[in-house]
């Protein structure tokens, strides 16, 4: 079985959209709902950098790979010869 690396890059995309609602709604409730003293600004502000690192670190990993490559997935059946027969 054989399919496009570019619908993983796609399946990310959509992990990190999700992630990124999810951390928005996280920073919103801190914000509006939290004590919002400078122990909490330097956490989401520390929170805001780590993701920022994450986020352009694995942009610039992307851009050296060949998304046009297949990605190849072999799924053994009982009949190979890869198993011991009885």
């Amino acid at each position: 079985m054989e399919f496009p690396l570019a619908w993983t890059l796609l399946l990310y995309m959509i992990l990190v959209v999700v992630f990124l609602v999810v951390a928005g709604i996280n920073a919103f409730h801190i914000v509006r709902f939290g004590s919002f003293d400078r122990r909490n600004r330097i956490m989401v502000a520390c929170y805001i950098v780590v993701v920022v690192a994450v986020l352009s670190a694995t942009v610039a990993y992307f851009a050296s790979v060949d998304w046009s490559q297949a990605l190849q997935i072999s799924i053994p059946s009982a009949s190979s010869p890869s198993f011991p027969s009885p």
